[in-house]
């Protein structure tokens, strides 16, 4: 086995967990919320498995990882707001219109990447806020921010440093795991 598999199967048992984690959660609390961030992790899961098998389509489940995670953080977001100043929830599946707009840039690789990367940054970049003003608010609340925090390292390693995509990837299956520990704990205190 390649580097590359043993690294989709590392991120595979992984994210296996963060699953076991999110959806029993997502299910008891009945959370629109923590089920976005279940299908992002099965959708995770899927190019996980691609990658250790060498299968076709490792690029829609990378993208819909990523749109499953902007639309749980939508979610996130609403959820975060007093009733009154919510915004409607189908706003959250706003980024599902990527889907539609995909396959017009999907033979660009360079063009592929930006947008993916973009996808990436923006997403890091809003949990990281999101996990920053519940620290804020919440002392006792450090997971979240913690595994927002590696994600965005590993983001700048695997984007601007050549050669680190290993490291990159180990990094991410940690921040998975406190991500979704994170997740459930500031669930339990804020949105029950």
């Amino acid at each position: 086995m390649l580097i590359d598999q043993w690294l989709g199967l590392y991120l595979s048992i992984i994210t296996l967990y963060s699953l076991y984690i999110l959806i029993p959660a997502a299910f008891r609390f009945k959370s629109l919320m923590l089920s976005l961030f279940s299908i992002s992790a099965l959708s995770f899961f899927v190019s996980s498995i691609i990658v250790i098998f060498e299968l076709e389509g490792r690029e829609w489940a990378n993208l819909s990882s990523i749109i499953f995670t902007l639309c749980g953080l939508f979610a996130f977001i609403r959820d975060s707001k007093p009733i009154f100043a919510r915004f409607p929830t189908y706003f959250s599946f706003l980024p599902l219109i990527s889907f539609v707009f995909y396959p017009i840039i999907m033979n660009s690789q360079v063009i592929e990447n930006l947008v993916i990367a973009t996808y990436q940054g923006g997403a890091i970049i809003v949990g990281l806020l999101i996990a920053s003003l519940h620290q804020i608010k919440n002392k006792s609340r450090f997971l979240l921010f913690i595994g927002m925090v590696l994600f965005l390292i590993s983001y700048l390693v695997f984007w601007f440093i050549n050669g680190y995509e290993s490291i990159s990837r180990l990094m991410v299956g940690v921040s998975i795991i406190i991500t979704s520990l994170g997740l459930i704990q500031t669930f339990n205190k804020n949105f029950k």
